[in-house]
């Protein structure tokens, strides 16, 4: 079997939703969590304790994250990109975020 190589999320208001992918996008597993209001600033605690169990089996994976993260609310202010735009467009200006004590390699695309 092969090993996933990505988490993918979407962190909205209300949920958290995080997928972890091969590096086709098959997704290969879903987990949920709460959504940036109801984080209260702990992103990357509640990141990395929902992820515990990813990790320990596959080890730190890069993480991708959109959806309201990336708002004043989120973890990180990610800027606009004006559309249309290719895909080198909106990668280019991703926030990326690292923590002490974190896991995970973390990009953060609004």
């Amino acid at each position: 079997m092969r090993a996933p190589t990505l988490i993918a999320g979407d962190w909205g208001t209300s949920y958290l939703r995080l997928f972890l992918c091969h590096a086709d996008g098959t997704v290969v597993d879903r987990l949920d969590g709460p959504g940036a209001a109801n984080v209260h600033g702990d992103f990357p605690e509640m990141l990395d304790a929902l992820l515990a169990g990813w990790t320990r089996q596959y080890g730190a994976l890069p993480v991708v994250l959109c959806g309201m993260v990336g708002s004043s609310l989120g973890w990180t202010l990610a800027p606009y990109v004006e559309c249309p735009a290719p895909a080198e467009r909106i990668a280019q200006p991703a926030s990326s975020c690292t923590t002490v004590g974190a896991y995970h390699s973390r990009s953060v695309v609004s």
